[in-house]
Formats: C-alpha cells, structure tokens, sequence
C-alpha cells in the first residue's frame, strides 16, 4: 500500500470513526499528515509511496492530529502536534 492510495474510509477504520461528521476534518488532517512525512523525513511524495510502512506512520499521525485538535490543551500547554509542525517551517535567520 502506498500513503497516496491510503482512503478517507480506511482512516476512519484506524480511527474506530463510524460517523461522517468529521469527513472534512479528517481529509485536512490526511493532507497535513502527508506534509508532516514530507517535512519530517524530506522526501518526495513519490519517495514515501515506495516505503510501505510509512502508511502506517500516516495513520499514526492522523490518529494523533484528530486527538489533539486545540492548539492548546486543558492546561494551556500548546499542542505537540502543532508545535512540531510550526517548528518543521519555522525559518532561522540567524
């Protein structure tokens, strides 16, 4: 399988999500899961295709982007999911 061919479908069954509610939600998270691989590892698109288990990976990622979806938690921590996403585009100009 490649992270390219991974469905809305097969998420949701990863997730245990039975409902449709969060469809758009979860597509988002799909195309942002998929630039968090990009981002983490610097490959190509392509270049994660060709790793099977990076699918599993995607899901993972998935899984913990649909858990942790406030920037900030109970305890006004920010987010890890988002910290580390802003951390893999922040620029350095030093």
């Amino acid at each position: 399988m490649k992270v390219s061919k991974v469905t809305l479908e097969s998420v949701k069954k990863s997730l245990r999500i039975d409902y449709d509610y969060d469809n758009e939600l979860l597509l988002e998270i799909m195309e942002s899961a998929k630039g968090h691989l990009i981002s983490q590892t610097g490959l190509s698109a392509e270049e994660i295709d060709a790793i099977p288990e990076m699918v599993y990976a995607f899901k993972c990622i998935c899984g913990s982007m649909y858990g942790s979806r406030e920037m900030t938690g109970d305890n006004i921590k920010p987010n890890p999911t988002a910290e580390c996403i802003i951390a893999e585009h922040r620029r350095n100009y030093l």
